[in-house]
């Protein structure tokens, strides 16, 4: 690059001089003076992970409340239901121990009552099915074999006393069985425990 020489003689601009006596373009950099970088107005770093730590504590604790109570409702639905399933199942087993009963299956009929005792220990039917109960248990034992009366023989004549021929007496069998008593009783215990089951809110 070449200097024109007609650049010397042109007329150079002068700068206004600064106010207060001051002559730099940039003035001068008085440490009292107002400063150049102000700095920017508003929230923190630190602020701000304060805030966001509060508001994720905020939000767990809606999370726990939210849970324990899912939790609390779950547990009483859970309980109503198999209070609601074992009042069934109860009510079902005592129909069916009558149906047992006039149907001749009393080892099943004993099976069902001996559930209900563990089952329902304050139901306020049981004693009349333990009744029935026993009464099936009775009819289920070996009937005793009966063996018959001898015939008396006779003893030698004293003397000074006429000699009778003995009597003879036939042997006397009975006219009932066993089983058959049983069978009655069971059917008055029958006919006992499906009245109680009609009278009850079972179903």
């Amino acid at each position: 690059m070449t200097n024109n020489p007609l650049d010397d003689t042109q007329p150079v601009r002068t700068l206004p001089p600064e106010p207060h006596g001051e002559s730099s373009v940039y003035g001068s950099l008085d440490p009292d003076g107002p400063r150049m970088y102000q700095p920017q107005s508003g929230m923190g770093c630190g602020s701000a992970i304060l805030v966001f730590g509060v508001l994720g504590l905020f939000a767990l604790g809606i999370v726990g409340l939210s849970a324990t109570a899912g939790w609390t409702t779950g547990q009483r639905t859970a309980a109503s239901n198999a209070t609601s399933t074992a009042d069934a199942d109860t009510a079902l087993q005592v129909e069916l121990v009558s149906t047992d009963i006039e149907s001749g299956s009393f080892e099943l009929a004993s099976y069902r009552i001996q559930y209900l005792a563990t089952q329902q220990s304050g139901m306020p039917a049981l004693p009349s099915l333990l009744e029935t109960g026993t009464a099936v248990y009775l009819t289920l034992q070996p009937t005793a074999t009966l063996t018959p009366t001898q015939t008396p023989t006779a003893s030698p004549p004293t003397p000074g006393r006429p000699l009778h021929p003995p009597s003879k007496q036939p042997l006397h069998w009975p006219t009932r069985s066993i089983s058959q008593d049983g069978s009655r009783a069971l059917r008055a215990q029958s006919r006992s425990v499906s009245g109680w089951t009609q009278s009850t809110n079972w179903t």
